[in-house]
């Protein structure tokens, strides 16, 4: 089960979604040297927030949102 109350579980629920909300869908930056960093959180929360773009013209940021896919559905996996 889980530890925390349920009071936390819903406020952490909340933040996180306004999170998603705030940076989901605004681009991911370059991916020149430390940028590239950067730009995996953001393709994760445009991924958490169901954008499923083509990305064909962007070869860098596929490459990301599909390293992120894989990452995200391994996690997935070892919760269950």
């Amino acid at each position: 089960g889980n530890p925390w109350p349920q009071d936390w579980e819903d406020a952490f629920d909340k933040r996180a979604k306004q999170a998603v909300v705030l940076i989901a869908g605004k681009g991911y930056g370059g991916t020149y040297f430390e940028n590239e960093k950067q730009s995996y959180a953001k393709a994760m929360m445009d991924f958490i927030a169901g954008n499923r773009k083509d990305l064909a013209g962007n070869p860098a940021q596929a490459a990301q949102l599909t390293l992120i896919r894989r990452r995200f559905t391994e996690l997935k996996a070892a919760a269950s």
